[in-house]
């Protein structure tokens, strides 16, 4: 799995920036959310924080991913 940034706009004007996660086909999203305006800072986490971290992460990939499967493609 893997993320995708896309971007775009008209007149050399920024319109949208999107994050999502192409399904295994690479034929639609299995999720997509629109960071356009979505400018955030981070704290430094600890080794601890950053494991709790990918492992929600994880988790929530494979809900979405059997939620595809239920659903035929869709989430």
């Amino acid at each position: 799995m893997y993320l995708m940034v896309t971007y775009g706009g008209t007149d050399y004007k920024l319109d949208y920036v999107n994050i999502g996660m192409p399904n295994d086909g690479v034929t639609s999203w299995i999720d997509i959310k629109d960071i356009t305006n979505s400018f955030t800072t981070f704290e430094t986490v600890s080794a601890t924080e950053q494991k709790e971290i990918d492992l929600e992460f994880q988790n929530e990939v494979k809900r979405m991913l059997e939620r595809e499967k239920k659903n035929g493609g869709q989430i």
